[in-house]
């Protein structure tokens, strides 16, 4: 677990976590939306909406954010995808 000043201070990886929030939240944007109304429990809009503050306002982005959604959202989402894919 990594703290948001920890996640700061290694650039590389805060940048890949941001780029895989980036490109969850463009493919949840893209996704029909049949499986949207298919799958409710997804956050398929706060997904959008993250990849959107992180597209269009990268300098404001904060380390905090970043691994609090990587440690505490993104483990729920790959389950529940997991799930739906088997």
């Amino acid at each position: 677990m990594r703290t948001g000043s920890e996640l700061e201070a290694d650039r590389m990886r805060l940048l890949a976590i941001v780029r895989l929030l980036e490109i969850i939240g463009e493919a949840a944007g893209a996704t029909w939306e049949q499986c949207r109304q298919a799958h409710p429990e997804l956050p398929w809009g706060k997904m959008v909406a993250t990849h959107n503050r992180l597209i269009h306002g990268y300098r404001d982005v904060d380390p905090g954010v970043v691994a609090s959604i990587a440690q505490t959202n993104l483990p729920d989402l790959i389950y529940a995808l997991e799930h739906i894919l088997e």
